[in-house]
């Protein structure tokens, strides 16, 4: 391959800016030239796709501002999006000395996955490396929630890139002036609620988004893409490398077969042109059409179509109703006359991916059948609410010890969940805890659900388990439903944890 044609610049599909329709800023209007030859010195030089995107993150207004407040790249996977935002993180840090950067993606593995690729540019470029902090670890942090970088700006004052998890409920940790969202495919809308805001209240604020291709539930992301191929957000710029809506193979019936690639080939999925327009760094050799062919044969159709072809799935178009019925949650909100002093039981439960942990509570009380009756004879209701959630499991131990040390409550454990993994850590610590089998935790699903379904539950509206509901959709389990751990819109600990406490309650408590 000659150098011309690795430096040729393979225009994206769709390009909105700040300055116009496919309008690249004069030097004078940009720092990213500037950034651009702080990378290459550094021996990270940018691709001809990568300083184009440079040149309008780092576009400014005449008043020095930044031109764009958001910026969004779509592209297939391993075409430039982390390599772009590692030298746009260079460039905040080296050109513009911006004091906090937050990189925050989806899962924490790839959040991590980052932090070594900017530490190992940063280590190997003298250039670089001067400002980085003269101790034995270089001012790069691991440690479980503390993940950073922390480099000494010109001036002697600190600089931190955080490496952090993104959370479903918003923009706790995340409000900096620069912010890196990876993986925006994962984005949800009560995220954004939550962070825009808090980003406008920071000094030149951007958020930079990548991804590729959305799956069906990727609101956030079709948003972004509506709004940026029609250029209607004047602070946005948009750039996507793709294929558009997915032609139909040759055969209706075809099932994708694992052939090889060929030009105009019958089946979409090996249609070598359209893996080409796809995947723009095939001009740079940085990716090639052997290890395309080793991953298609890994893939299923689906994710080979959307990950590399640039094909985006279907929007969902259906509304899931609420799994108890529409109201049913909400006319159980309420709370009993008399206060527990202490709950009977909590329940405990872990995400499957274990980046959260929650406990509830439930305790057996009074209430009046009829509230607007003073001479109504009180009943027996459930009562369960929200007591904690948080990142991790590594606080859930030392928490629960303390709270059955204080109120001396039943702790209820599902046996075979995520939470099997702390029963021997809860047993070192002398906590006490009631496990539940499948079978238990099953029946005590479909008794939660009744007395939902049923008005004899009672519980105060709060947004960490009014939210788990309201995401919350069943799993079967034999010709039972539990709770659908991954099939769930949202992280439905909180609504487990709910469960078992209100089954314990009932068993273990009277």
């Amino acid at each position: 391959m000659s150098r011309s044609s690795a430096r040729r610049l393979v225009e994206p599909d769709y390009w909105t800016c700040p300055h116009g329709l496919r309008v690249r800023p004069e030097p004078i209007e940009t720092f990213g030239p500037e950034v651009a030859d702080v990378c290459a010195a550094a021996g990270f030089a940018p691709d001809p796709q990568q300083e184009l995107a440079l040149d309008l993150i780092f576009a400014i207004k005449p008043d020095g501002s930044p031109a764009t407040f958001e910026f969004c790249v779509v592209c297939s996977r391993q075409n430039l999006k982390t390599g772009l935002f590692l030298q746009a993180v260079i460039g905040w840090f080296y050109v513009l000395d911006v004091p906090e950067i937050v990189w925050s993606a989806h899962e924490m593995s790839t959040t991590r996955a980052a932090q070594r690729d900017l530490a190992n540019v940063l280590l190997g470029a003298p250039s670089l490396r001067k400002r980085m902090l003269p101790q034995k670890n270089d001012g790069i942090y691991d440690a479980n929630g503390e993940e950073r970088i922390e480099l000494l700006g010109p001036d002697g004052q600190p600089q931190t890139v955080w490496f952090k998890a993104r959370t479903r409920d918003g923009g706790r940790g995340l409000a900096k002036p620069k912010l890196v969202l990876d993986e925006a495919f994962a984005l949800r809308a009560a995220m954004m609620g939550a962070l825009v805001p808090i980003m406008l209240a920071q000094k030149d604020p951007q958020m930079l988004l990548g991804s590729s291709p959305g799956k069906e539930d990727s609101d956030v992301l079709f948003d972004e893409r509506e709004r940026g191929r029609a250029g209607s957000s004047p602070a946005m710029t948009y750039l996507e490398w793709g294929n558009g809506k997915r032609p139909p193979c040759a055969d209706p019936d075809c099932q994708h077969p694992k052939t090889g690639f060929t030009y105009g080939d019958p089946c979409v999925a090996n249609r070598l042109e359209l893996i080409e327009h796809a995947n723009p760094t095939l001009t740079t050799g940085r990716i090639t059409i052997e290890t395309l062919a080793n991953v298609r044969q890994v893939l299923t159709a689906d994710e080979w179509f959307r990950e590399c072809m640039g094909f985006w799935d279907e929007p969902k178009t259906d509304v899931v109703p609420p799994i108890f019925g529409t109201g049913k949650w909400e006319a159980c909100a309420g709370e009993p006359f008399e206060q527990p002093e202490a709950p009977a039981v909590i329940g405990v439960a872990v995400s499957v991916d274990r980046l959260w942990a929650s406990i509830a509570a439930a305790s057996i009380v009074e209430v009046l059948e009829d509230p607007n009756d003073s001479e109504a004879e009180p009943i027996d209701r459930v009562f369960v609410a929200a007591t904690d959630r948080r990142e991790d499991v590594t606080w859930l131990v030392a928490e629960l010890k303390r709270i059955q040390a204080k109120t001396d409550c039943a702790i209820v454990i599902d046996e075979k969940g995520p939470t099997k993994d702390l029963l021997k850590d809860l047993e070192d610590a002398d906590v006490a805890v009631e496990t539940v089998t499948l079978d238990e935790y099953a029946e005590a699903c479909s008794r939660f659900f009744d007395k939902v379904r049923g008005g004899n539950l009672l519980h105060p509206s709060s947004t960490e388990l009014d939210e788990a509901v309201a995401g919350a959709t069943w799993r079967t389990v034999g010709d039972r439903g539990v709770w659908g751990r991954r099939k769930s819109a949202t992280d439905v600990s909180m609504l487990e944890a709910a469960t078992l406490a209100a089954y314990g309650a009932e068993k273990f408590a009277w």
